[in-house]
């Protein structure tokens, strides 16, 4: 039998259930699991940590994989200075907001991957994102770094643990309490300022490249046009959208979105999709068709979900985390097309398909043509005479090398996607959505956890790490939408009781707000309390709307009082924040301005109340529904409302106040176009 090897010189990566660490299993670096193991080797060696975060999905991971990991020099400069740290960034949410907060901090660029150099405890003291093996976009070559970084501790162990303690705290800084709330006024500020921020010829954030998605962005400029009445609002966030929607970042063949595109016209997508990407992109469609009615929005909408039914459904329930940019033939190159492939595609039918669709080239996507609808078309938005087409392109595509799935089930990322399909089921009377969401919601508690503590992730049949704040918050909305949709009292309990579980393990009684882990979470980093966007919405600014509706569904006081908590600590953050916090400032007025419709009855005219009321844009609408003879809580603005007429009934109500009821599709409708206007 073979001597087992030292601790900390060998790669310990392969039995890991994480794809991402898993890629990494046959690099000749020394790679170690964020584990005591990896701490103990470091502290009784005295070196320092190399910590590099990516995910399954990141392009620019593997980039620097292939350069510098996987090559035996460097590798034996990285496992001669350094013990050497792997973490996937979606397994280990909180680690990766904290060291990209701290590379921040010490002025470094930050993203993913994510170089961060460490003290043996943890302690960051420099870093920086992608390094190139040779000097390049104006970054020195990661050898050198290696070196410089190694040396500079060696020389000085005390003053990098100092940097470092001093990142920590500037991070961790107290916040000065402030109003209990964020002011109308602020909001229009804000909303001018991101509004002033559209592309007006090319739409998205910004007028360059790289440019992303957003979707929360576009959303709060959505809810200044409901806010306001000012009709540019809508216009831009419409336009903006139709760009996008049309650009080659949504892919037509196959639907859904990729993450981002590298252009300012979205012609030249970085190709990985994201599942919360998608989950909110989905939920801002449906919003924008509700509003516009604009067939496009309905129609990318629907090839959106129908990606996500088709090709990330998990084998134990639930959705998969991300598909990646890369396939055997390079990035995107599943994607990507020849003139030749499409003529032999189509046939007969290419001239017909381009009189909508282009074929676009750029030289960042070598040699191949991106599809997209052309700028500005004039031909119709609707896609429906080119389904065949499409599916007929989607079939020849199916016989390519297919960019690897990452089959993680994350609690927060399932829970986000749950709530966009019940939405949208809602909206567009499709039940069938409602019912993927309640299998998916069902297949995630199976899972992750049927009881009050959930865990964050699963792949295959192995648990890691405990559920964090955003797990349960995005579990709480999209519970809280089935018990929309289902009027099922179970789903409302599985909100109350996570909110339990928040209050009593996340909570800040100093300060207010939640923290990003548990009371008996791992400690090795501190705690943190975040509002700021990261990729995702944060769990603070998701805990707005579930306490909002919790409040409004039962009427007790704590989940008022936990709301007006959140904005006491973050009032001054969101205001600074802008973009960054934009889910937390969509969220800021659920609480004065949360519109229930509470439709009592029973049968096919309750159902036309119901679809009629899911059918408007009102951003803060909450869909209550009772049976004849059923009671809402005493706290409920509707408690004893009754079938007058002896017929299904409609309430719209506003805080303690119901006005009087509706009792067909049509008044609903013609009472909630004109109150759109009047909530402010």
């Amino acid at each position: 039998m073979a001597e087992p090897r030292p601790a900390g010189t060998h790669n310990r990566l392969g039995l890991s259930d994480s794809l991402y660490l898993r890629q990494h299993k046959d690099n000749p670096v020394h790679w170690q699991p964020w584990d005591d193991e990896a701490f103990a080797v470091a502290s009784a060696q005295d070196r320092p940590i190399l910590l590099s975060i990516g995910y399954a999905a990141c392009h620019w991971c593997h980039v620097m994989a292939r350069e510098s990991f996987a090559d035996p020099a460097t590798a034996a400069l990285m496992n001669e200075l350094f013990i050497c740290i792997k973490v996937d960034r979606e397994e280990r949410p909180d680690l990766d907001r904290f060291y990209l907060a701290a590379v921040a901090r010490l002025g470094r660029p930050a993203g993913w991957p994510l170089t961060a150099f460490l003290t043996p405890d943890g302690t960051p003291f420099s870093g920086g994102g992608y390094f190139p093996p040779e000097p390049r976009f104006g970054l020195p070559a990661f050898r050198e770094v290696l070196r410089e970084t190694a040396a500079s501790y060696r020389s000085a162990p005390g003053r990098a643990a100092e940097l470092g303690r001093v990142v920590i705290d500037v991070i961790q800084a107290r916040r000065a309490g402030g109003d209990a709330d964020v002011s109308p006024i602020l909001l229009d500020h804000v909303s001018r300022a991101l509004a002033g921020g559209i592309d007006a010829l090319y739409g998205g954030f910004g007028n360059d490249g790289p440019k992303f998605l957003h979707a929360s962005g576009h959303e709060l400029l959505l809810r200044a046009w409901q806010r306001t009445g000012d009709a540019n609002y809508l216009s831009t966030v419409a336009g903006s959208m139709t760009q996008i929607a049309n650009g080659a970042v949504f892919d037509h063949v196959g639907g859904g979105f990729h993450r981002y595109a590298v252009d300012d016209r979205w012609r030249v997508p970085h190709f990985e999709k994201m599942l919360n990407d998608n989950a909110l992109m989905i939920r801002l469609l449906t919003q924008l068709w509700q509003a516009t009615k604009d067939p496009l929005f309905a129609a990318r909408t629907r090839s959106t979900i129908n990606w996500l039914l088709r090709e990330m459904r998990l084998p134990g329930g639930g959705f998969a985390s991300s598909v990646a940019a890369d396939s055997a033939d390079g990035e995107g190159a599943f994607y990507l097309w020849t003139e030749t492939e499409l003529r032999d595609a189509l046939g007969d039918q290419t001239p017909a398909f381009f009189s909508a669709f282009e074929a676009v080239a750029d030289e960042r996507l070598a040699g191949r043509l991106a599809l997209i609808r052309p700028f500005k078309a004039t031909a119709p938005t609707r896609d429906d005479a080119f389904a065949a087409d499409l599916a007929t392109l989607r079939a020849v595509r199916e016989q390519r090398d297919r960019p690897l799935r990452d089959g993680k089930c994350l609690a927060d990322w399932n829970g986000l996607v749950i709530a966009a399909l019940v939405e949208a089921g809602l909206t567009f009377d499709r039940t069938d959505w409602i019912t993927e969401a309640q299998n998916a919601f069902d297949a995630v508690l199976r899972r992750l956890g049927a009881g009050s503590r959930l865990a964050h992730r699963v792949a295959g049949s192995a648990l890691a790490s405990g559920a964090m704040l955003d797990d349960y918050a995005a579990l709480a909305l999209a519970a809280l939408a089935l018990h929309e949709a289902t009027a099922d009292p179970a789903f409302l309990d599985h909100a109350l009781g996570w909110e339990q579980v928040l209050d009593t393990q996340f909570w800040d009684d100093e300060e207010g707000g939640y923290f990003l882990t548990a009371m008996d979470a791992e400690q090795r980093i501190p705690r943190q309390k975040l509002i700021d966007e990261n990729s995702s919405p944060a769990g603070n600014g998701l805990m707005l709307g579930v306490l909002a509706r919790l409040h409004g569904l039962t009427g007790r006081d704590r989940f008022r009082h936990r709301f007006e908590g959140i904005l006491r600590c973050f009032a001054d953050r969101m205001s600074r924040a802008g973009l960054q916090a934009a889910t937390a400032l969509c969220n800021s007025q659920v609480l004065g301005q949360l519109t229930q419709v509470v439709v009592v009855g029973d049968g096919g005219p309750a159902a036309a109340l119901r679809h009629a009321a899911a059918q408007h844009y009102l951003a803060d609408r909450l869909l209550v529904s009772t049976a004849s003879g059923a009671t809402l809580p005493e706290g409920h603005p509707a408690h004893g409302k009754a079938t007058p007429q002896d017929r299904p009934a409609a309430y719209v109500c506003f805080g303690p106040r119901c006005l009087p009821p509706v009792w067909t599709a049509e008044a609903l409708s013609h009472l909630l176009c004109n109150l759109r206007g009047g909530i402010s």
